[in-house]
């Protein structure tokens, strides 16, 4: 539990004065529950897991960790500039799967049906992030589907699960959706895969400026002049979008937003004073000797100044 008088006073401070100066983290990160928080939010469950091997190894180790800094700044209650994740609202334009976990969901029971509990499954999101899936539904309804967008993964419950599985959805900023029309599991070689649709919505997305990252293997897609136009035009300006193919990636296309630049930088920021401050602890605890052990005789451990 945070200490209620550091949580007030260092709310205040955010609140009235912006992005926190490195002297006031460090105050924040002196408290033993708060540098706790920050040490598992950083955490990452790496590539044993299986929802995160087809991808993070393209990924700086440290993007992966200011993802779970991220995910903790929006829901710490600390920083007043950013509100808690919210759940995706099930609209006409948005249809949520909820999904217990990536990999079951995609890759080993990809045409079964999970009961709902928003506790348990992938409808949380940042607010920006929620603001662009709405807009992206409506718009994939009005102009290219006519039918909601099929929502089938954001993130986990931020308030329940400190750990996410899910690697690059922690940050609140990643969703996946079904390939249109997505009224049922489709992937590439599905009869209801619908090639033209789904090149309108990755023009649709290459061209929104807050898209940073595509991952959606159709080879024909990736190859589509326009397509391919579009993503040159975008690596002139100064948000670039990377547009590539993944493994597991066939049916499902995820998208992955630029962050909000005072997140990113306030997430880089805790991020280092957390290494400073773990490396400092980690000073103080060493001893002032160290254990050797007498090779020639074979003799025992003894101390030496």
């Amino acid at each position: 539990m945070l200490n209620s008088a550091l949580l007030i006073i260092f709310s205040h401070a955010i609140a009235f004065g912006g992005l926190p100066e490195k002297a006031e983290l460090r105050t924040l990160l002196a408290n033993p529950d708060v540098l706790e928080e920050v040490r598992k939010a950083q955490n990452f469950p790496a590539k044993r897991i299986k929802s995160c091997e087809a991808v993070v190894h393209r990924y700086d180790q440290d993007e992966l960790k200011l993802a779970g800094i991220a995910r903790w700044v929006h829901n710490s209650g600390l920083f007043h500039d950013f509100d808690r994740f919210e759940q995706i609202p099930r609209e006409s334009t948005v249809y949520r799967l909820p999904l217990v976990d990536a990999h079951e969901a995609y890759v080993k029971k990809r045409n079964q049906t999970y009961s709902y509990d928003p506790d348990q499954h992938e409808v949380f999101i940042s607010p920006d992030g929620k603001q662009f899936v709405l807009e992206l539904a409506s718009r994939v309804k009005d102009e290219i589907s006519k039918h909601p967008l099929y929502l089938t993964a954001a993130t986990s419950n931020p308030q329940r699960y400190t750990l996410d599985h899910h690697c690059l959805h922690r940050s609140g900023y990643s969703i996946d959706i079904r390939p249109l029309p997505g009224l049922r599991p489709t992937h590439l070689w599905s009869e209801e895969y619908d090639r033209e649709m789904n090149r309108r919505l990755i023009l649709e997305l290459v061209n929104d400026l807050r898209v940073r990252r595509i991952y959606f293997s159709d080879p024909k897609l990736l190859k589509d002049p326009e397509v391919k136009a579009a993503v040159d035009y975008r690596a002139q300006t100064q948000r670039p979008v990377e547009y590539i193919p993944m493994r597991d990636h066939y049916n499902h296309i995820h998208i992955e937003l630029y962050w909000a630049e005072n997140l990113k930088a306030l997430s880089k920021a805790i991020l280092e004073v957390f290494r400073e401050t773990k490396n400092v602890a980690g000073a103080s605890r060493q001893p002032v000797g160290k254990r050797t052990v007498d090779n020639k005789r074979g003799r025992g451990p003894s101390s030496v100044s």
